[in-house]
């Protein structure tokens, strides 16, 4: 059985610092904050500070895609635009 519950770790006022699931440790998000807290954590272990990087890597990587869809469709949009509008000038 494959057990992927996730344990939270939480400051004083009740907010998440760090997630821990399927024996990784890693903020609860990637803000400045929680981040700076989770690296300067006194137990804080070097090879959760690997995970740290690998995962931040890959959500700046998915950003990047998602980033150039984005771009793509607008530069679609604005050809396709730029056609409707060289149309009705003719008409």
């Amino acid at each position: 059985m494959n057990d992927s519950r996730e344990t939270h770790t939480l400051d004083e006022n009740g907010q998440a610092l760090s997630i821990e699931k399927d024996g990784h440790s890693a903020p609860a998000d990637y803000s400045f904050e929680c981040v700076n807290a989770y690296v300067h954590a006194h137990d804080r272990q070097f090879e959760e500070l690997q995970y740290l990087a690998l995962g931040m890597a890959n959500e700046i990587e998915r950003l990047n895609a998602r980033a150039t869809r984005q771009r793509n469709l607008e530069a679609q949009l604005q050809g396709e635009i730029n056609h409707l509008e060289a149309t009705v000038s003719e008409k």
